[in-house]
């Protein structure tokens, strides 16, 4: 990816903008990446935390629980390693949750995480 992100430098506007076009026909999603400095204004448990949701979730669906991390400061990943700090369970979390436990990340409930953002 770094060497299409120079690559695109290189590219005048128009190019740029149809290049984009072309990613998200192929189905990638941007996101805005929160500044380190909005970060460190956060206060909430998880900010700075690396985050994954994983599972059917009961009270509130995976998207809006991710964004609420996002601006309570967390980052959002979307598979578990370890560099972890967090992963979220529903229902049926599968591979995910043993991963964790193998790593040694710390392991919520939608609950027990809707809880502890709470305060």
């Amino acid at each position: 990816m770094g060497a299409f992100a120079i690559e695109l430098l290189n590219l005048d506007e128009d190019r740029i903008w149809e290049e984009v076009a072309h990613l998200l026909r192929l189905g990638f999603h941007f996101e805005r990446t929160p500044l380190l400095s909005d970060q460190a204004e956060i206060e909430s448990p998880i900010a700075g935390w690396r985050v994954v949701f994983t599972g059917s979730m009961q009270q509130g669906n995976r998207d809006e629980m991710k964004n609420q991390a996002r601006s309570l400061g967390a980052s959002v990943q979307s598979a578990v390693n370890g560099k972890t700090d967090l992963l979220v369970v529903g229902e049926k979390a599968g591979s995910k949750l043993q991963k964790a436990q193998n790593l040694g990340v710390r392991v919520l409930t939608e609950s027990e995480y809707l809880e502890f953002i709470a305060g």
